[in-house]
């Protein structure tokens, strides 16, 4: 399990079992795809730095964001329905400071298919489903470091 924070909130990733973690796998393929070609990421973090012209950031970082959101829009919605619930399920939120003993509660409920915070938007969903993708796809994708740039793959 991995802690993170979003916002004033300290998340907690839990582990998807293997067959949701292959599907969310075989789903977020085509948007690991739209960051191989160029340093997309890199390139924005520095560009929202360094802010190296006269453009507003958020027009460069929009032209920088364009093969991923490309490859976003072209998932169906059950696709990306499922990506998203499936990182939902696994997070967990405390209400407090987790170092004092408080508890986690779950931010996703299956059965009723809703988040269980209002405060809950799309920009705070978007960087939870980061955190948990990142905690998800890392022992994955270090088989394969080559995928991102990087010497060989593990043994």
């Amino acid at each position: 399990m991995t802690d993170f924070k979003v916002g004033a909130y300290t998340y907690r990733a839990g582990k998807m079992d293997l067959f949701v973690q292959t599907g969310v796998i075989t789903k977020i393929l085509p948007l690991l795809a739209a960051f191989k070609d160029a340093d997309v990421m890199q390139e924005i973090a520095r560009t929202a730095i360094e802010g190296d012209d006269k453009r507003p950031i958020i027009f460069k970082m929009m032209g920088l964001m364009e093969p991923v959101a490309k490859a976003l829009a072209s998932l169906e919605d059950k696709d990306r329905n499922y990506i998203m619930t499936s990182c939902l399920a696994v997070c967990s939120r405390c209400e407090g400071d987790p170092q004092v003993g408080k508890p986690f509660a779950p931010i996703w409920n299956k059965s009723a298919n809703v988040v269980m915070f209002e405060d809950i938007t799309f920009p705070v969903a978007a960087a939870i489903i980061a955190n948990v993708l990142k905690e998800q796809l890392t022992d994955f994708l270090s088989v394969f470091p080559s995928v991102l740039g990087g010497g060989e793959t593990l043994q």
